[in-house]
């Protein structure tokens, strides 16, 4: 084994490495006393509210020539209850992992340490107890990468998070010294120590008594603002296209029967737009993506097997019939913004197709199968976006259209004298908020349809009974859908005496929505694109006389605009709603603003109208 750890490079990283991992003392200069690291946490006092406090996350990745390394994890958890007992107390080691160390450390000096078994996948901690702990020490062996030959991409080393605290994070790197290591940190990551001893070059970031961290509603990715770093060599963004390019022409050779099959469905069609919008139907009728491989599979082999990835599929159609259509990558709204010179397979997390046609350049996705042609997830708007084309060039998706998405409400409500409502809607939806219903009433059979749409009425309008409905364009993906239903609901208005309280309906309850929070220390994303119109008219009982209407009302801050328009008629009142919430992010500097608009709006949008019917 000692003679194998010290053959030169021609010898496959892989099995060097499994010699290597023979001789705990290639790790030695980095392995750590976890009992004597929990004794001084013992001894200094310091306490956390948690069911459980990691003593030490502790990570060495000590990397060879070739770029394959030997990765040790380290993990001192000290339990505090009985909830940290039943989430610590059995340990599964990760794959293709070698575990060194496994015990519990108990409070009373005591070290038990598991039976082992050939036949469980998992180990008990014996005799965990609320001020004992757990101690694990595993080695993985990563061979080199694929798309950095002669250098690699270490994981993300994360020194707080959301669970549990740190008391002492580290994060320790050890390459040849000639290897030119790239760092790309995040957040308040910890000062870089750095060190060379024997060849070797150490890199090492330590953090301590990190207290965890409280979940902000509606934030962005935490990899954006955590404190963590990743090393690596030679992972740029060019290699990792490069090598992601060479899978998909491996994948994508021309096959017989798809060019028959591409070239059939288009006949006829004149143009490339005409050739775009028959294969994306055709697509999404015929392909079935849920469990059906990933983007990087054979795309004839998917087409004939009908199953797989649509709009991989879709795009190899594309080019078959001679449309262009280059893959892209593309990072969503909410994800880690920050850009780095380190490839990574986390940063950009949607697939869109960039398809050229005599409209020019189209962004096309075949995910949603009840999605029109021309939609893009509102989440990819305006997203950085990654071309897996030679040198790997960036651009941008276009910003969402707002005016492409929306829900409209037409209300017409006659009132009661006892104030009852009698409602006949129209309610229209676009883009988005389209696609997102006519996915949900797919799944319903007419049997369940009106009942569930009762349940649906009744979550908007209290006590609703749903009389009649109707359902336009659930299966034209191209068409909005518009759904007509009436429906009669006690107690729309008060009755208090001789006057009947109307303070609205079909309420936006915005605050509630994206303005949980009193304040911000990251940024919040908005999530779906918002563009609601409400028309409400109100008839009288007969007799009745509309005392007064609210003021009009309006409101605008970065991320929102809203606006609220009444007036009275011979025989009642009418309301005009408008509400825009733009898909994207709302900055900690932008927030106050945007939260005092939208609670504003709240408060407008339940202004009473007063209405005198007489004595009953």
């Amino acid at each position: 084994d000692a003679d194998l750890a010290r053959r030169p490079a021609e010898l496959s990283g892989l099995y060097r490495l499994r010699a290597v991992l023979a001789r705990r003392e290639d790790l030695a200069p980095w392995r750590l006393d976890g009992r004597e690291i929990l004794r001084d946490f013992e001894r200094s006092g310091r306490s956390y509210e948690s069911s459980a406090v990691l003593v030490l996350d502790y990570t060495v990745r000590r990397t060879f020539h070739d770029g394959s390394a030997l990765e040790l994890t380290h993990n001192v958890i000290r339990v505090q209850s009985q909830e940290g007992v039943d989430q610590h107390g059995e340990f599964t080691p990760p794959p293709n992992s070698t575990v060194w160390r496994l015990r519990t450390l108990k409070a009373d000096g005591r070290v038990l340490e598991p039976e082992s078994s050939s036949q469980r996948d998992s180990f008990s901690l014996p005799e965990l107890r609320p001020g004992d702990a757990v101690e694990f020490e595993y080695v993985r062996v990563l061979p080199p990468m694929e798309l950095a030959p002669g250098g690699f991409l270490g994981d993300r080393f994360y020194f707080r998070g959301f669970e549990v605290p740190y008391d002492r994070s580290e994060y320790v790197v050890v390459a040849p010294e000639a290897m030119p290591v790239i760092v790309d940190p995040r957040g308040p990551a910890p000062e870089l120590q750095r060190a060379t001893r024997d060849g070797l070059q150490e890199l090492r970031w330590v953090a301590r008594q990190s207290d965890r961290l409280t979940a902000e509603p509606g934030s962005i990715a935490g990899r954006e603002f955590l404190p963590s770093v990743a090393v690596g060599v030679g992972a740029t963004w060019t290699r990792f296209v490069d090598a992601l390019r060479e899978r998909l022409l491996e994948a994508d050779l021309r096959d017989p029967d798809a060019l028959t099959l591409a070239q059939t469905l288009t006949r006829g069609a004149r143009t490339a737009d005409e050739k775009l919008t028959r294969l994306h139907h055709w697509v999404l009728s015929n392909i079935q993506q849920e469990g059906g491989g990933t983007p990087f599979d054979s795309a004839p082999r998917m087409l004939s097997a009908r199953q797989g990835h649509r709009t991989r599929v879709l795009c190899y159609l594309l080019r078959l019939v001679d449309v262009p259509c280059d893959i892209a990558l593309v990072r969503q709204g909410s994800a880690d913004a920050t850009r780095a010179e380190l490839a990574d397979d986390s940063t950009f997390q949607s697939l869109l197709l960039r398809v050229t046609t005599e409209r020019g350049a189209r962004w096309i996705t075949a995910a949603d199968n009840n999605a029109p042609t021309d939609y893009v997830p509102p989440a990819t708007a305006g997203g950085d976006a990654l071309l897996l084309t030679e040198g790997a060039p960036r651009t941008e998706v276009p910003a969402l259209d707002l005016s492409q998405h929306g829900r409209g409400l037409r209300v017409a409500l006659r009132l009661d004298p006892d104030g009852t409502g009698h409602a006949t809607v129209v309610e229209t939806l676009r883009g988005y908020a389209a696609t997102s219903a006519r996915a949900a009433l797919r799944r319903m059979n007419e049997s369940v349809r009106t009942r569930q749409f009762e349940a649906y009425v009744g979550g908007m309008v209290a006590g609703a009974s749903l009389e009649q409905l109707a359902v336009e364009g659930v299966e034209d993906v191209e068409a909005p859908v518009v759904m007509r239903y009436s429906f009669t609901a006690p107690g729309v208005a008060s009755r208090q005496g001789e006057r009947l309280v109307f303070d609205g309906m079909f309420h936006t309850e915005a605050a509630r929505t994206w303005a949980e929070a009193p304040t911000r220390t990251v940024a919040l994303w908005n999530g779906d694109p918002v563009n609601a119109t409400l028309d409400l008219d109100v008839t009288l009982p007969a007799g009745a006389r509309v005392d007064a209407v609210p003021e009009d009302e309006s409101g605008e801050a970065p991320g929102t605009r809203w606006s609220l328009r009444w007036s009275r008629g011979a025989s009642g009142f009418s309301l005009r709603r408008a509400v825009e919430v733009p898909t994207g992010r709302v900055s900690v500097a932008d927030y106050p603003r945007f939260a005092a608009s939208v609670r504003a709006l709240d408060t407008a949008d339940t202004r009473r109208v007063l209405v005198t019917v007489g004595p009953q």
